[in-house]
């Protein structure tokens, strides 16, 4: 967390050698670290994400592509887990417009994945941010998805007639 917080005041350049170290200690232990079953692990991973995560992973694809695979899934997570999607969600608005992740996240190949994702979330996460995340992804990705769009568009349309014919709680009086 310190060394997020130095990335703000300082150059992360700066630290170059620091981050290094840190890759390769969170490279070899990838699995480990997104498959633990401790929500204070998974909750401050992704948050360390939005500090960090593009300078991280630049030559290890796949560890790349589980973290962001890691964010995308965890945001469905409810009950106990909530903090861990909701953490995941607010990386995610961050780390979507960033200029230097877009072309990594484009050269894997995964939005259509990703939109997939997206499209089946949108049903049942009851956060505004989530919904806020989606629309900077779709702006930012326009050109790529072009004619998904309206898949997104209809799940939206979709939950919010959902939403709309849900009778409203509370009194009566």
């Amino acid at each position: 967390m310190v060394l997020a917080l130095l990335s703000y005041v300082h150059s992360k350049q700066a630290y170059h050698a620091v981050f290094d170290w840190i890759e390769k200690v969170f490279q070899y232990y990838i699995n480990e670290i997104l498959n633990n079953e401790s929500k204070r692990i998974r909750v401050r991973y992704s948050l360390f994400l939005g500090y960090l995560i593009d300078v991280l992973f630049k030559n290890q694809p796949d560890a790349f592509r589980s973290t962001i695979m890691f964010l995308y899934k965890s945001v469905d997570l409810q009950g106990e887990d909530k903090a861990i999607a909701l953490q995941s969600i607010d990386t995610l608005k961050t780390i979507t417009c960033d200029q230097d992740l877009i072309p990594r996240i484009q050269e894997m190949n995964i939005v259509p994945e990703l939109i997939q994702m997206m499209i089946s979330s949108i049903a049942t996460i009851q956060n505004f941010e989530y919904m806020e995340f989606v629309n900077d992804f779709i702006i930012t990705y326009k050109d790529i998805i072009n004619e998904q769009v309206g898949l997104i568009a209809q799940a939206v349309v979709s939950r919010t007639s959902s939403d709309l014919a849900k009778p409203i709680s509370g009194n009566s009086g």
